[in-house]
């Protein structure tokens, strides 16, 4: 896939459409969870707007320019096995990511950092925190 010359395919376009994942942009300093367990990635973009036939290697040129890439994941739809009109690229550090997000937007390519839900997170340390405690009473032993 060509991203130069002929016209762009990842500039933003006037037609509107839904993805699933839309995170607020980084500019954007309320968090829109209510439940405050969400916050922007450091290092991982949130691209959108991707034609059909983006591929992770697609990802990856587009973006190696500006840093050291961790990963890079084009999301496919499981029928069609063609992009779904986003993706994710995660660097090695947050200047590099920064870096990548003002220079995609300048050339019109829709990118923010993405969301990071500490749901999961939580729910583990809450959960581990009181099987200790319930280990603790009810062996009557130490464990840390």
């Amino acid at each position: 896939m060509i991203f130069a010359n002929t016209g762009n395919p990842l500039k933003t376009t006037s037609r509107k459409q839904s993805y699933p994942m839309t995170p607020s942009s980084p500019s954007n300093s309320s968090n829109s969870s209510s439940t405050g367990l969400e916050q922007l990635s450091k290092t991982n973009l949130y691209i959108r707007g991707l034609p059909p036939a983006t591929t992770d290697l697609d990802l990856v040129k587009l973006c190696h320019q500006y840093g050291k890439i961790q990963s890079a994941k084009a999301i496919l739809d499981k029928t069609t096995n063609k992009c779904k009109g986003y993706g994710f690229v995660d660097f090695d550090s947050p200047a590099a990511a920064l870096k990548a997000v003002h220079a995609l937007k300048t050339s019109g390519i829709q990118a923010q950092m993405a969301k990071v839900s500490l749901t999961q997170t939580r729910l583990t340390v809450f959960v581990c925190v009181h099987a200790f405690h319930a280990f603790k009473l009810f062996f009557g032993v130490e464990i840390f």
